[in-house]
């Protein structure tokens, strides 16, 4: 990495901690952030034992929360300063992945963009889960392009290196994101659709297919001890009597648009951004282009398909 990258990095960073950081400890806890204090108050057994399975979501984030409280103290600051520094990581990675994919100008753009977006603000002072799935799951989309890069140079008689390490990463990135957040499941299934489209559109040369299935194994047996709790809660938690509402169009179209907070009047300028982005992006990397754009709209349109059994459709 160059003198220039590790500038423009710190540069984002430090507009993501100035972001982030803004009267950290301001706001009290709402009630499901006082449901991960709960949990990281229980003992070590407690809370990795006898309670593993008791929440959707497997006790991960508590415990490294628990770890955090152990040193930091709970005042409110103290608390949401784990979530804001896990957050702030993710900034470096998104870096990596424009770099990967459109060089440095993109790179840039992306981080710089990133640090600001509401979202990220908001789920990176949340005293949830949220931080660790989101910088996981940058983490398995960055080891995923790589993946794909190195297939296509493969495929063209260039010599790559490093592929065992880099599957190893993805499937490690991928069960982490689904021991923190179970929508990791869903993205599991969209990075499944991404590789059958890219075969059957010959983006992607067919001996991808051993890499995807190795990884695709090895994600499976990280994830063994949250399959189980998983479905169990899947099939027992999320009944007719779900606090989540019926996916009516007009709620449908709310959630969505609540997840770009930007100012009325900045939202078709951000989307008309977005498109002109994934557009360039196709002419350049189309088996990226490809991935974010199924992260991008396959997410929300999956989980509104199962959200028509059981009602799932809620931006966090």
């Amino acid at each position: 990495m160059s003198g220039a990258d590790r500038g423009i990095i710190l540069l984002a960073m430090a507009l993501g901690a100035l972001s982030l950081g803004f009267r950290l400890g301001w706001q009290d806890l709402w009630w499901d952030e006082e449901v991960t204090l709960m949990f990281s108050r229980m003992s070590w057994r407690e809370l990795m034992v006898e309670h593993w399975g008791l929440d959707t979501h497997r006790p991960v984030y508590y415990a490294l929360q628990k770890l955090w409280n152990g040193v930091a103290g709970e005042s409110m600051l103290a608390l949401r300063a784990l979530p804001a520094l896990i957050t702030l990581l993710i900034v470096p990675v998104f870096y990596r992945i424009g770099r990967e994919i459109g060089g440095r100008p993109l790179a840039a753009l992306a981080a710089l963009l990133l640090a600001t977006a509401p979202m990220f603000v908001y789920q990176g002072r949340e005293l949830r889960m949220y931080c660790l799935l989101n910088l996981c799951l940058a983490l398995s989309l960055l080891f995923a392009i790589r993946l794909a890069r190195n297939a296509l140079a493969e495929r063209d008689g260039r010599e790559v290196a490093g592929n065992g390490l880099l599957v190893l990463g993805f499937s490690l990135s991928l069960a982490l994101a689904f021991y923190a957040q179970a929508i990791t499941a869903v993205v599991a299934v969209l990075y499944a659709l991404w590789v059958g489209l890219a075969l059957g559109l010959g983006i992607l040369p067919l001996r991808f297919l051993r890499v995807v299935l190795i990884g695709a194994g090895l994600f499976v047996l990280f994830s063994i001890p949250a399959i189980v709790p998983f479905f169990s809660h899947y099939t027992g938690t999320v009944g007719e009597n779900f606090w989540v509402p019926d996916p009516t169009p007009r709620f449908v179209y709310d959630q969505t648009l609540g997840a770009f907070p930007y100012p009325k009047w900045t939202k078709p300028p951000v989307y008309l951004l977005m498109l002109w982005g994934m557009w360039c992006l196709w002419r350049r990397r189309p088996e990226a282009a490809l991935l974010v754009v199924l992260v991008w709209v396959g997410l929300p349109v999956l989980v509104y398909l199962i959200s028509l059994s059981k009602p799932l459709y809620l931006t966090r």
